[in-house]
């Protein structure tokens, strides 16, 4: 594998009318994705690209990684843009945000961007600034917002289902680790 591989990495959070630096228009959304289409970009999210690094790495001269921040309701306009592009991206998801803030996905439309082939990852149960939250309460945190988004799509469950041998093996470690302090804390 090349370790002189380049790409650009794109981060967006909302399309609307405000004008933040984290919102832009849904014109300059679509424009932006026309021009990486018509350039020849091939633009995926963090699912794709970690399938690029298991098979040696192999990247097209002209790639992406984009990713959609925070949950924002506008995310699905976003899939849609992205979906008239040929483009995929991961969008990040806030668990206290999806629970009830207006204005954030629900768990639905969640399922329904990962129905869609979109990948998803958690960005933290509170959207807390993680690096600088002691080791634990940073831990607890992803745990928290990961377990909280397999629930939401089923992820776990379908991977117990269809015999996920990466998944066992994920979770015998995760028992092993967990088993040693468990016995020293009861002594």
């Amino acid at each position: 594998m090349s370790t002189d591989i380049k790409f650009a990495c794109l981060t967006y959070h909302a399309i609307g009318n405000e004008f933040t630096q984290y919102v832009i228009s849904e014109d300059q959304m679509r424009n932006q994705l026309e021009f990486l289409s018509q350039e020849g970009f091939v633009v995926e999210g963090f699912e794709q690209l970690e399938s690029r690094l298991r098979a040696n790495g192999i990247f097209p001269g002209k790639y992406a990684l984009l990713t959609v921040d925070d949950g924002h309701e506008s995310a699905t306009r976003v899939a849609d843009l992205l979906e008239r592009c040929g483009c995929n991206a991961t969008f990040f998801l806030t668990r206290d945000k999806a629970l009830g803030q207006p204005g954030y996905l629900r768990p639905q439309e969640i399922c329904e961007l990962r129905r869609r082939g979109f990948s998803l990852g958690t960005h933290g149960t509170t959207h807390r600034n993680l690096t600088a939250m002691p080791e634990r309460a940073c831990a607890a945190e992803l745990e928290e917002s990961k377990q909280w988004l397999e629930d939401v799509t089923g992820e776990d469950f379908r991977r117990i289902v269809e015999n996920d041998s990466g998944f066992y093996l994920r979770r015998r470690i995760r028992s092993s680790l967990l088993w040693l302090p468990k016995q020293i804390l009861c002594r």
